[in-house]
């Protein structure tokens, strides 16, 4: 009787806070500009993301991949200052043929505009990050700047 009613309390609290939540996925393309050697060039980026969404919190882990030497992981905690502004950050994976990989943190800002089951967005994020290997180095030279489309599961 006692864990009858303890489940019964427990799913009236825990139901309306799971409905508030929607899932999804994304995809993202955009650019950044990077320095190798000497060189500064500006890469296209191309990303997936898996999302999870209450209307205050979200979180997030992107795969992205800037040429076909490098690849970023980023796992994000994000909070919606309004709902049309999110911003978040967290750790970020960067591996790169030739170098160590490292890990760093990131910084994020989303301009998003909700439609009925997906969203479009405007993503600025930053992770520095300086690699070194035998007389070579590379690095980040600002933000990575990307278009994006969502589209939720559970809304």
């Amino acid at each position: 009787m006692k864990a009858s009613l303890f489940l019964c309390v427990l799913l009236s609290r825990t139901v309306p806070i799971l409905a508030q939540i929607h899932y999804g996925i994304g995809v993202a393309a955009g650019a950044q500009t990077f320095q190798r050697g000497s060189v500064s060039d500006t890469k296209l980026i191309s990303a997936v993301e898996l999302f999870g969404h209450s209307p205050t919190w979200g979180a997030s882990v992107v795969a992205e991949r800037a040429d076909p030497h490098m690849n970023v992981v980023h796992g994000d905690v994000l909070h919606s200052v309004t709902p049309y502004l999110w911003v978040g950050g967290g750790p970020s994976y960067v591996n790169l043929d030739g170098f160590k990989a490292q890990t760093t943190w990131n910084v994020e800002a989303e301009l998003v505009r909700p439609l009925a089951r997906a969203e479009i967005l405007v993503r600025a994020r930053y992770y520095p990050f300086h690699m070194e290997a035998f007389r070579d180095q590379a690095r980040a030279r600002g933000p990575a700047v990307y278009g994006a489309v969502r589209y939720s599961f559970g809304r």
